[in-house]
């Protein structure tokens, strides 16, 4: 028997007051949206700023109350930068979602001269596809701070003196789509997966294990890049956890998110299915045949992200492979030490290191602090070391900054405190000094043997700042290091009990190969921010 449904309808009763931004639209840089649509200067209905007159009109006539900028899919690989400051000035970008010529043209200034014109209020859309929460908070201080700071003076510089006042704000959009730019490739249990369109080898659920294969036939070790977490795009699927009945949504915490790069939530160690998601992603790495492992978004994240530390750490070195464990990013905590000591092998101690001198001046300041600390099975990491063609991503012509003898500089500190040596450069741009620098087997004998490295002083001396290292060797005899942190050359003479070797010693200076005969005092001679670096042994 057919069943019957009945519906009474009351005019006269109300729940609320709805919302008039139900109505609202959006406004797209796809296709004919802007350009020739909503922007065409030079047509003759168009206004003194380009705008069609007749669209306009169109739009104040359906009383369009809200209208989401700049877009849905484009959003996703926006940079609100490009679209501000004078026009002329303007990049022109490759727009990946759409796949065209992004001129920026029409940017933030001119569509909200648009929404005024229409009598429509701007929903300003934030890019989470490729950017994160930094970036969106950059935007929100241009858009609506009155002035005082970095990005509500470049507003107020850009010729718009009061703030825009936006109050409807969009994350990102579609998160959660294949078609979306940011999207990860990534299998039933929420678990990060190579894509094929990068990675071919990892076809048909291979994964990495292909690549890792002829990696390791070639002798050498294969490592990956993780983010601590599990990715935003499982919880919001509600994925399966592997070997557990719990789900994504039960062990995310959604407050616990990177500020550089949104894709993943933490991970709640409290909650069952917790252990069991990190310990899934672990014997999958494993399976590949992973030998390292760099976390980020979790050195410094203490010590509130501590015990996901902890957790991630056990799961590793529970998984039935040994790897690396690297913390990023710096700095790490001093504090922290004996954690980091007990749970890893490596962790960063500064943040991005580049080839400025200040930050390789500031790094004997860190190194000085973590020194101690480095020992069996765990080291102090000052980051890589940026040296011949770097930044190529941006113009393959680019090369370091530091000079010659900066490098060296930076080199002989790295070796003697024993923090891990990884190369930050293009090795197949290096020229003969880049080669011979970072393949002098003199200064990577001090890396691997040197012991209780500790800076024995930093003084002036002459007016110019220097600093004395040295380290025990385990093969017998001592390796020092004297560096010129001042900003002239400088010759000076170091009396051996300073380093308290009172008895007969020959010394070899590294970089040169020259020889020093039983001297009771070592004459240097430095470049500004240069260095030597020696080995002593009993005669």
């Amino acid at each position: 028997m057919a069943k019957q449904a009945k519906m009474v309808v009351d005019k006269a009763f109300s729940i609320s007051k709805i919302d008039k931004r139900i109505y609202g639209s959006f406004i797209e840089h796809l296709g004919r949206a802007v350009y020739d649509g909503i922007y065409q200067p030079g047509h003759p209905l168009s206004n003194a700023d380009g705008f069609r007159k007749d669209v306009i009109d169109l739009v104040k006539e359906l009383d369009v109350p809200i209208v989401r900028y700049p877009g849905g899919n484009f959003v996703s690989n926006f940079y609100w930068e490009d679209s501000v400051g004078p026009v002329e000035e303007r990049p022109h970008r490759l727009e990946l979602a759409w796949r065209s010529l992004e001129k920026n043209e029409v940017g933030l200034h001119e569509f909200k001269k648009w929404a005024d014109a229409a009598n429509s209020e701007v929903m300003m859309a934030v890019n989470l596809g490729t950017r994160g929460i930094t970036d969106a908070c950059n935007l929100l201080e241009y858009c609506n701070h009155p002035g005082g700071t970095k990005y509500s003076d470049l507003r107020i510089k850009h010729g718009q003196k009061d703030p825009y006042g936006f109050k409807t704000w969009c994350l990102g959009n579609e998160m959660d789509g294949p078609w979306q730019i940011g999207h990860k490739t990534m299998d039933e249990y929420g678990r990060l997966l190579p894509a094929v369109n990068r990675f071919p080898s990892a076809a048909n659920g291979a994964g990495f294990g292909p690549l890792a294969e002829y990696v390791h036939s070639l002798g050498l070790k294969f490592g990956i890049h993780i983010m601590r977490g599990i990715p935003r795009q499982a919880v919001h699927q509600n994925t399966k956890i592997m070997n557990s009945d719990r789900h994504a949504r039960e062990i995310a915490k959604t407050n616990s998110i990177c500020a550089w790069n949104t894709d993943m939530y933490g991970v709640d160690p409290e909650k069952d299915g917790a252990r069991e998601y990190y310990n899934s992603i672990f014997e999958l790495y494993a399976s590949w045949g992973v030998d390292f492992i760099k976390c980020d978004d979790i050195a410094r994240e203490l010590p509130h992200e501590e015990s996901e530390l902890i957790m991630l750490s056990k799961a590793l070195h529970g998984c039935g492979r040994p790897m690396v464990l690297s913390l990023s990013p710096g700095p790490a905590l001093l504090e922290k030490a004996e954690l980091y000591k007990q749970i890893s092998n490596m962790w960063r101690i500064t943040d991005d290191f580049w080839d400025k001198w200040e930050l390789l001046y500031d790094m004997f300041s860190r190194a000085e602090k973590w020194c101690t600390h480095a020992g069996a099975g765990h080291w102090p990491d000052a980051d890589m070391l940026p040296v011949g063609p770097i930044r190529q991503v941006y113009d393959v012509n680019n090369w370091t900054n530091f000079t010659q003898d900066e490098q060296i500089t930076m080199l002989t500190l790295w070796s003697i405190m024993r923090s891990p040596l990884m190369l930050g450069g293009e090795l197949t741009g290096f020229d003969e000094f880049t080669m011979n620098l970072v393949t002098n087997s003199e200064i990577l004998a001090m890396h691997a043997n040197a012991r209780h490295s500790h800076q024995v002083w930093r003084r002036e001396i002459d007016g110019i700042e220097h600093a004395l290292w040295i380290a025990a060797d385990t093969k017998g005899g001592y390796y020092v290091a004297v560096f010129n942190l001042g900003d002239k050359d400088s010759d000076i003479s170091i009396p051996l009990a300073d380093l308290e070797i009172y008895d007969g010693v020959n010394g070899t200076e590294l970089w040169s190969g020259e020889h020093v005969e039983e001297p009771k005092s070592l004459s240097v001679s430095l470049k500004s921010h240069g260095a030597r670096a020696y080995h002593f042994t009993y005669n």
